[in-house]
């Protein structure tokens, strides 16, 4: 499991520190992340690069996201880590190779990593 001070020291970089460090920290400790499904698929939002995949470390975060919509077809979960690698993550890595990282979608600069960094944010096995 990686943790903020790790990610720090590793030569891994990426596109916002502050913001990754936090988002490995918490869903490391919860053992899960929250994602969108719109329907039966996951919501994927565009980016500079294409759509990423949208995730949360937090309900909070989520919930702040959500405030501005008002999609009914939009339904949010909590996933287990393992049950997200395990069974969603072939299809993720299929939809997409970015995942937005604490998505806010208020304008701001979001931070978006690849699937590989995504993967060791998540502290999951190489």
């Amino acid at each position: 499991m990686m943790k903020i001070a790790q990610l720090f020291r590793s030569k891994q970089q990426f596109p916002d520190e502050v913001v990754t460090a936090v988002f490995a920290e918490e869903i490391q400790t919860t053992c899960k992340l929250w994602v969108i499904k719109d329907g039966t698929e996951f919501l994927m939002l565009p980016n500079s690069k294409g759509h990423c995949l949208p995730v949360w470390s937090d309900r909070h975060k989520m919930i702040n996201f959500l405030e501005g919509h008002n999609e009914t077809s939009w339904r949010s979960m909590a996933v287990p880590l393992h049950m997200f690698f395990t069974v969603w993550w072939p299809e993720v890595r299929h939809l997409s190779g970015s995942i937005g990282i604490n998505w806010c979608g208020k304008g701001e600069r979001e931070c978006i990593v690849s699937s590989q960094e995504f993967e060791l944010l998540s502290g999951r096995p190489q």
